[in-house]
């Protein structure tokens, strides 16, 4: 069986423009998976990038941007967090303060003064605190542990109540001071220190009230110069603080309610 011959350009032109455009495509063909090679990985950097962006953006809502600690919405979220998996455990919320802290920005400026606040802060972190470290705003720190034995020391802490776990955790707050004026000469006649008060969060109480009897607290050991509150002043503390939630007090009135009480 004879099959026909293929046609020749010769005898059918249209063929030639036809062979001369697919020569033109195949040389084409580098250039073309190339481009899409430089367009995927342009996509998948521009992808990372918009993660990162994502990330940075989720962690700078949490936390402050001076000392990279919680921030007050990122210590509700977290302490909200651990209460959901722990309803019938008592937290204790301690606020502390810088003294003298405006005295350095004064003396020395804002840029030193956020120096002393992540000297601060990487004092909290190295600190034996077992509980969520927060720079609310300022030279205002926060700190909400479990009142519970510190698993770290399993033995030595097994007896202690709830209010001389609070107690304690105070006064680690309170020894964070100290320590900075070693640490750069400049901090050294100022009389540096930190004022700290703390109230237990029971379960049932808001962190809202419990973070506002705790201001009261560490101002009122702040005016007994840094006096640490006895167990029993903080369990009366939390007492306050549950019934102030339950009479419905503001926030502005609390500062003023404690101080008719007389018993700070």
């Amino acid at each position: 069986m004879n099959f026909p011959e293929s046609p020749t350009p010769a005898e059918h032109p249209d063929l030639v423009e036809f062979y001369e455009r697919v020569q033109q495509i195949e040389g084409l063909a580098p250039d073309v998976a190339a481009f899409f090679v430089e367009f995927q990985q342009h996509q998948e950097a521009r992808l990372a990038a918009l993660a990162r962006e994502k990330e940075q953006l989720a962690f700078a809502a949490e936390h402050n941007p001076i000392t990279a600690m919680l921030n007050r919405r990122g210590i509700h979220r977290q302490v909200a967090e651990a209460r959901k998996s722990m309803p019938d455990v008592t937290f204790g919320v301690v606020f502390a303060d810088l003294s003298r802290f405006k005295d350095i920005n004064d003396m020395y400026g804002h840029q030193f003064g956020n120096f002393v606040l992540n000297l601060v802060a990487s004092q909290f972190r190295s600190a034996d605190i077992y509980g969520l470290l927060g720079n609310p705003g300022g030279d205002e720190f926060e700190v909400v542990a479990p009142l519970i034995p510190d698993p770290n020391i399993p033995i030595r802490n097994t007896q202690l109540t709830e209010a001389e776990r609070l107690q304690g955790l105070v006064q680690k707050t309170r020894n964070i001071g100290p320590d900075l004026s070693a640490m750069d000469s400049r901090l050294a006649g100022l009389q540096f220190g930190i004022a700290a008060g703390g109230v237990m969060l029971t379960p049932g109480m808001s962190l809202e009230d419990a973070e506002a009897a705790a201001d009261t607290a560490m101002y009122a050991n702040k005016r007994s110069q840094r006096r640490i509150l006895t167990p029993a002043q903080l369990g009366h503390l939390s007492t306050v603080a549950a019934h102030v939630a339950e009479a419905g007090i503001s926030y502005r009135e609390l500062p003023g309610y404690l101080e008719d009480l007389g018993r700070l």
